[in-house]
């Protein structure tokens, strides 16, 4: 029994922390995707903090927080409070940019990371209370641990995609809480019981734990029904930029694509306009343009060019500058990170061979849909590192911070 609610703890908690990674990524930015650490690290040391104390005031704690009743109530409690901590989360009203300013957002961030650490509280607990019954078994304990916690890392690669963030941490919320009732090889704990202590320990009544098992039931497919996806789905910041093109009149996300990579979100509207730099001297229509957004920001751009004079206004922009300096280029590498002006820039010269790099799966797989040239999915540094092949012109884009050293805010 305690082996089993180990591993399964593990498994959760560490695809919870997964999981929390791509939140803070969306939601705000992904540097402070980093405190998913702090905050798990703070829950299990609260839980040793909270045992010890108990040892201080209360003998033979073991011998009543280790009866099976007791272990489902904290199996229970896992589960409600990682389900509560993320939605709550998830519709805080948190905003960084004016935590210097507001001390109620220094209030709601500090309830954030007490709420999150709560589930990893709860696996530390029995965690600890596993190797204080087992102490012959210690090895088994840690094996039941990691081996979990491998698993749990493992969970969102295949099923993020699938099933996004929101609906993800609810399942692996509720795996520990739906798996328990299965029969795993454990161990009884080595405690020396006497039915002295036994009948002074509390029993938990089993009206308790049935109407838990009910809120948790009601609460979970509420949340995963059409009705409840607006408390679960990840929400970007109102300054990322795909909160901001989502205010054009017509604006809405056509697709979006999960995984630990980024989320991808496709966004249409005929007001969306991307030229930077261009010229005055252009007095043409900028063709149909689209978009497509990394984690709600970082945007890349997709223009409709049916032809080389669709591209003609990239002439008249600033990245072009590159081009005049060398005259009939037939070959040309484009490295995209963001932006999208570019591949226009490219197809304006008319040159026979264009290739594309980016590192980003969908992105790539969208931009050899959209312009039907040669796009290679792979890092710039590796393909540059191994490549003999020689380019006349190599177009590197990088829309990204114009502030020194604030790009570092951003790597990954």
């Amino acid at each position: 029994m305690i082996l089993k609610a180990v591993f399964l703890l593990s498994f959760s908690s560490l695809s919870f922390e997964v999981l929390l990674t791509r939140v803070f990524s969306i939601s705000q930015w992904n540097h402070l995707s980093f405190m998913a650490i702090s905050i798990a690290l703070f829950g299990f040391a609260a839980s040793g903090t909270f045992l010890c104390i108990l040892d201080k005031r209360k003998k033979h704690w073991e011998r009543q927080l280790a009866k099976k009743k007791s272990l489902l109530h904290f199996i229970h409690l896992y589960t409600l409070f990682t389900i509560a901590a993320f939605v709550a989360l998830n519709n805080m009203p948190i905003d960084f940019f004016r935590l210097p300013l507001d001390t109620v957002q220094a209030l709601y961030l500090l309830a954030a990371f007490i709420f999150l650490a709560l589930p990893f509280f709860f696996t530390g607990l029995i965690v600890t209370i596993a190797y204080s019954g087992l102490p012959e078994k210690s090895g088994l304990v840690y094996f039941a641990t990691m081996a979990g916690s491998a698993c749990g890392a493992l969970l969102p690669i295949p099923l993020l995609p699938v099933l996004g963030e929101g609906k993800l941490i609810i399942i692996s919320a509720l795996l520990p809480f739906a798996l328990m009732s299965l029969k795993w090889p454990g161990g009884k704990l080595n405690f020396s019981k006497t039915k002295k202590a036994e009948s002074s320990a509390p029993e938990i009544k089993p009206r308790v734990l049935i109407l838990g098992r009910l809120i948790i039931i009601i609460i979970s497919i509420f949340l995963m029904s059409p009705a409840g996806d607006y408390f679960i789905r990840i929400k970007p910041s109102q300054y990322k930029a795909l909160s901001q093109t989502l205010r054009f009149p017509g604006a809405q996300v056509t697709k979006s694509v999960n995984d630990l990579r980024g989320r991808i979100d496709h966004v249409k509207s005929k007001y969306i306009r991307f030229a930077p730099g261009l010229s005055l001297k252009f007095t043409e229509k900028l063709p149909m343009q689209k978009a497509g957004f990394k984690d709600g920001d970082n945007p890349f751009i997709l223009y409709d060019i049916q032809t080389q004079k669709d591209a003609l206004f990239a002439k008249f922009t600033l990245p072009y500058s590159g081009y005049t300096l060398s005259n009939n280029a037939e070959n040309i590498l484009v490295i995209e990170n963001g932006g999208g002006l570019a591949i226009p820039c490219a197809i304006a010269t008319g040159a026979k061979e264009i290739t594309v790099i980016e590192q980003n799966p969908e992105m790539a797989k969208t931009v050899q849909q959209h312009y039907n040239l040669f796009v290679i999915n792979q890092i710039p540094r590796s393909f540059l590192a191994r490549s003999n092949k020689r380019f006349d012109i190599i177009h590197i884009e990088n829309w990204g911070s114009s502030i020194p050293d604030m790009a570092a805010l951003t790597q990954e």
